[in-house]
């Protein structure tokens, strides 16, 4: 029932985001050079590995050593702010790699870091249901909301 869901709200956002996304793409290529869509590695069920498309947000020929608020290009902070980077995520939900009801997904770690116990407990979850890494991966509730903090940098188009 719920990939059946994913399929037909994954159709439906991929009908009516075409037009933001094909924005979103051209201004992206204007904007500095490299590939429009990216794919970002994550450990799904059974440590099996996925790439999660995201827009690109940040210039590829500035140095790695910069930080990402440094290589941050405009149009990536705008979509940044307003987390359409992720729209691409869509495409994901459709191949099955992810759920609509569940957006969240473990990153993949770099070598020599360890698993919390909550990533280990939650190992073999699969990504495209509700998880207790999602749940557990929230803020505080005395944390400031992500929206306000996202939204508390400025950008210059």
């Amino acid at each position: 029932m719920t990939r059946l869901l994913d399929l037909i709200v994954g159709i439906f956002v991929v009908i009516v985001a075409a037009p933001i996304m094909l924005v979103i793409a051209l201004l992206i290529t204007c904007d500095s050079p490299g590939p429009i869509i990216y794919g970002s590695p994550r450990v799904g069920k059974n440590g099996k590995l996925f790439r999660v498309l995201r827009f690109r947000t940040v210039d590829i020929t500035k140095p790695a050593h910069l930080s990402m608020d440094e290589r941050l290009t405009r149009v990536g902070g705008f979509i940044r702010n307003f987390s359409l980077d992720d729209l691409p995520n869509v495409f994901n939900v459709l191949k099955g790699e992810l759920s609509g009801a569940s957006a969240k997904f473990r990153p993949l770690l770099e070598a020599g870091q360890s698993r919390t116990s909550c990533e280990a407990d939650v190992a073999d979850v699969d990504p495209t249901q509700r998880d207790v890494y999602a749940r557990s991966s929230r803020p505080s509730p005395s944390a400031p909301p992500l929206r306000s903090l996202s939204r508390s940098r400025s950008v210059v188009l």
